[in-house]
């Protein structure tokens, strides 16, 4: 192929100053470009090419793919250069609605689907029909989304990978509308499916989606009653799919003058956790060091006497070299299987001691996370519940909380004398139908008793 890069830049330069009178430059561009040469070099042919054949869209779109997974925000960039020449380029336009999808920008969707008379829902291409069926669950059309997923189902062309998403999409959105039972069977199906592939399909170019299925698969089951040794068994076989090595040396971290300890998480704003992890930073004595490593925007920096970390662009790999060259003792995670978390990281054993804390009421079911901080009234000695980890229960409540954002001042209120008032905060899709059934059951019962829901919906 250096040959052919060799005789491209000699046509360059000569097309650079004399009008072109052919596509010899082009197809040989084209050659290069669909060739097996690092990005970068294909990234300076395209720009050549662009200088040389400023309408062909191809050239925008090319660009644009190979910005793809680097910087999303480059390739949206290029991506619009081609609308612009041909709107209605399928690969272009499929690609640029997926970023909108990702970025939550919908109006903008909406608009590219009225400038082109209702493209996205009257194109018959699979990939365009599974965008629609998220973007109209994202309007909350909840029923609507599941009903294209089902007649995505139907198509005998959809890939194994479609299959998996349209399963466990059914799974999530049946989860928001409360119907454990179909959510249960579809999030299932979709992980079953995942779990018979063959390994380089399931990690090495499906781990988001993996994780994503799994993350939803644990939550859901934690609404419900389960078999605790099916439930655990899932965990598991999440656990054999991860890879895993051990290649960092600890050696020097026994050098550190204070013990490092890393909490990884991205509630550090704007979360309930926020309430419960903010005291236990505030309180660390000045025998640790304390490094919080972010993957969520931090709208402002953690107060207190630690090391803030912005990790949130970087991929797994990255991050666990990341946290290893900070020298970390003991590296915590605060969201189990909640989003959103990087699991995958602790797979990777980037900090001699791993341990999980806090944020999900669950094992994470990962070999490499040695250790679980609880107590005995949230997990209880005589509990059939099962973990991967070794439980360390602290000796009185394993949480702390304050409120740090003292968003108002609590009013008084007259609590009236001829009854008692219930209360349930939890968001409605957590109240599954054995939670109603109790709740009917004392209403009915206890006839001075009055319920207060809120309702996000």
């Amino acid at each position: 192929m250096e040959f052919e890069i060799n005789e491209f830049n000699q046509l360059f330069f000569k097309n650079s100053f004399f009008e072109p009178n052919n596509n010899q430059l082009l197809t040989l561009g084209t050659k290069i470009v669909q060739s097996s040469v690092n990005d970068d070099i294909k990234i300076d042919i395209i720009y050549n090419l662009i200088t040389i054949y400023p309408n062909n869209y191809l050239l925008y779109y090319w660009m644009g793919y190979l910005h793809l997974t680097l910087k999303p925000n480059n390739a949206f960039y290029w991506f619009k250069q081609c609308y612009k020449i041909n709107p209605l380029y399928i690969e272009n336009l499929l690609d640029m609605l997926k970023i909108l999808f990702d970025t939550d920008q919908f109006l903008y969707m909406q608009k590219i689907n009225d400038d082109n008379n209702n493209i996205m829902y009257e194109s018959t291409d699979l990939r365009m029909r599974l965008i629609v069926a998220s973007y109209t669950c994202k309007q909350k059309q909840f029923n609507q989304s599941i009903n294209m997923y089902h007649k995505l189902l139907e198509e005998t062309e959809l890939t194994i990978t479609d299959r998996i998403i349209c399963n466990s999409n059914i799974g999530i959105t049946c989860n928001d509308v409360s119907n454990y039972k179909k959510s249960m069977y579809h999030l299932e199906t979709a992980a079953d499916l995942f779990i018979t592939q063959p390994l380089g399909y399931k990690i090495e170019n499906n781990i988001d989606n993996a994780m994503f299925m799994f993350n939803n698969l644990f939550l859901v089951q934690d609404y419900v009653y389960n078999d605790v040794n099916e439930m655990f068994d899932r965990y598991l076989k999440l656990d054999r799919l991860l890879i895993k090595h051990n290649n960092y040396d600890f050696h020097s971290h026994k050098q550190n003058s204070k013990i490092r300890i890393g909490y990884l998480s991205g509630d550090y704003n704007g979360h309930s956790v926020s309430n419960f992890i903010h005291p236990i930073l505030k309180n660390h004595t000045d025998l640790f060091e304390i490094h919080c490593f972010s993957i969520a925007k931090i709208y402002k920096p953690i107060p207190y006497n630690i090391t803030n970390h912005n990790v949130r662009q970087l991929n797994i790999q990255d991050l666990a070299d990341y946290i290893y060259k900070q020298k970390i003792n003991i590296l915590i995670d605060l969201a189990g299987h909640t989003f959103p978390n990087r699991l995958e990281v602790f797979t990777l054993n980037s900090a001699p001691i791993q341990v999980t804390y806090l944020g999900f009421p669950n094992t994470t079911g990962l070999s490499s996370i040695k250790y679980r901080i609880t107590d005995s009234i949230a997990d209880n000695m005589d509990s059939l519940q099962k973990y991967s980890e070794q439980l360390y229960r602290l000796p009185k409540c394993f949480l702390l909380f304050e409120d740090i954002y003292k968003l108002s001042q609590p009013k008084p209120r007259i609590t009236p004398s001829d009854c008692i008032v219930l209360g349930s905060l939890n968001r409605e899709n957590k109240t599954s139908f054995d939670t109603l059934h109790v709740w009917k059951t004392i209403l009915t019962e206890c006839e001075n008793t009055k319920l207060l829901i809120l309702l996000k919906s």
